[in-house]
C-alpha cells in the first residue's frame, strides 16, 4: 500500500509528515500488520516470528515498543488487589525482565527491565498511592529487593499486615509440617 503524503517545513518544530489512519506515527507498516506482529509476539519465539513475517529482530522490537505504547489497557492497574512480582531473564541470565502479574486475573499487567528494588519502585509509581494502598497481598520469591520494595511506605497499605507470600518458604518446609498444619 502506498500512500502521497503532504509535508510542511515549520520554523520552530521543522520537517512534518501528514499522518494516516491506517498507520502508527513513525512506521513503515500498517497498524493491522503492527497488531498482527504484537499478537504473534505473545504467541511464539521471536525467531519463528520473524521467518513468518519476514522482518529483522531490531524491526519486530520496535513494532512491539509502537503496539504497546498504543495498546495497553489504561486501566489494567485498576482494581489490583492480589498482585505477584517475579523476574525473568534472558541473554544467559545476564538481562533481567520484572514482570508484575495480577493474581486474580493471571494477566501480567506491568513490565520493566530491571530485577532491583528500583525497578519495582517504579512500578508502585505509576500504580500511585490510591491504588498502592488496594493491594493487600503480593507474591513474590525470596529475593531482597522485591521484599524492600514492597515493604516500603505507600506502597502495599504498608501496615505490616500485607501478606507477602514468598516463593520457596513452603516447598522448604518438610512435607509432614505441611500436612499437619
Amino acid at each position: 500500500m502506498r500512500a502521497d503524503l503532504r509535508r510542511i517545513e515549520c520554523p520552530t518544530h521543522g520537517i512534518r509528515t501528514e499522518g494516516v489512519p491506517f498507520a502508527r506515527a513513525g512506521s513503515h507498516f500498517t497498524r493491522d500488520f503492527e497488531d498482527l506482529v504484537g499478537w504473534l509476539a505473545t504467541a511464539m519465539d521471536k525467531t519463528a516470528l520473524c521467518w513468518l513475517v519476514r522482518i529483522d529482530w531490531d524491526t519486530t522490537g520496535r513494532i512491539i515498543e509502537r503496539v504497546t505504547a498504543t495498546g495497553l489497557d489504561p486501566a489494567r492497574l485498576d482494581n489490583l488487589f492480589v498482585c505477584g512480582a517475579d523476574e525473568v531473564s534472558w541473554r544467559k541470565g545476564h538481562s533481567y525482565l520484572t514482570l508484575v502479574s495480577n493474581n486474580q486475573t493471571g494477566k501480567f499487567v506491568w513490565g520493566k527491565e530491571g530485577k532491583d528494588t528500583a525497578t519495582l519502585d517504579c512500578f508502585f509509581d505509576e500504580l500511585g498511592e490510591e491504588r498502592s494502598a488496594a493491594i493487600t497481598a503480593i507474591s513474590m520469591d525470596m529475593g531482597p529487593a522485591f521484599e524492600k520494595s514492597a515493604r516500603k511506605p505507600g506502597h502495599a497499605k504498608h501496615r505490616g499486615d500485607v501478606p507477602l507470600l514468598l516463593g520457596g518458604l513452603v516447598s522448604s518446609v518438610p512435607a509432614a509440617a505441611r500436612t499437619t498444619s
